[in-house]
C-alpha cells in the first residue's frame, strides 16, 4: 500500500492509502485544482520572508535521476511501474510524459531498455 499527504488551502491535512494506482488517480484529479503537486500545498501567491531562501522546483528529469541515484532502476521497470513510483511520492506525469524521458536517458546512456511482452522495460546499465 502507498500513502501520500495532501495538505488542502484550508490547512486541513488528508492522508491517502491506497494502491499507486489508486493514489496517482486521486492526485491527477487534484492536480487540476489548486493543490501544488510539487509540495502537496495549495498555491498561493505570498510576500517571501526576509532573508529566506528560495524553494527549488524540481522536473521530471531530476526526480528520475534521484531515482536511478537510489538504485531504483536495478530491477527493470516499465513506464507504469516508474508512474505509481511517482505517485507514490506525490508526483501525477503522463506516461508519455514519463516515457520521452525515458527515452532521453537512454540515449545518453543512463539507462538501457529492452521489449518483455511487448512493452519496454528500463533498467540502469
Amino acid at each position: 500500500m502507498a500513502k501520500a499527504t495532501l495538505t488542502l488551502s484550508d490547512g486541513t491535512v488528508v492522508e491517502l492509502e491506497s494502491t499507486d494506482q489508486g493514489i496517482a488517480k486521486i492526485l491527477s484529479q487534484y492536480n487540476a485544482s489548486r493543490i501544488d503537486p510539487i509540495v502537496g500545498k495549495a498555491t498561493k501567491k505570498r510576500k517571501p520572508k526576509k532573508g529566506a531562501k528560495k524553494a527549488t522546483v524540481t522536473g521530471l528529469k531530476e526526480r528520475l535521476e534521484t531515482r536511478i541515484t537510489d538504485g531504483a532502476f536495478k530491477d527493470a521497470k516499465q513506464v507504469k511501474d516508474v508512474q505509481a513510483m511517482l505517485a507514490t511520492r506525490g508526483f501525477t506525469h503522463s506516461p508519455q510524459t514519463i516515457s520521452t524521458q525515458l527515452i532521453r536517458f537512454v540515449r545518453d546512456g543512463v539507462l538501457d531498455r529492452r521489449k518483455e511482452g511487448g512493452r519496454w522495460e528500463y533498467f540502469k546499465n
